[in-house]
């Protein structure tokens, strides 16, 4: 399955949002080395309006390689 990265240097990147005055409001953060779908990343930029493309890198990993940690998907690592 196509995932997309967060690549490690982008680990704790602050996302923000316009409200409705204008003004940006926090609205989460991005965690190093998690794993999105391609929808799951549209809708994200969608919802931030933030250029975002630069931050992650198109992987392919089978989807029963992958866990979820506190609500965050990542990579399984065993050795």
């Amino acid at each position: 399955m196509k995932y997309l990265k967060v690549k490690g240097k982008y680990d704790n990147l602050r996302l923000s949002r316009p409200d409705r005055r204008g003004c940006r409001v926090w609205d989460g953060i991005l965690v190093g080395n998690e794993l999105y779908t391609v929808k799951e990343w549209e809708r994200l930029k969608e919802r931030t309006k933030m250029n975002l493309d630069h931050t992650v890198e198109p992987v392919e990993i089978n989807r029963n390689k992958t866990h979820w940690f506190f609500g965050a998907r990542f990579e399984n690592n065993l050795a």
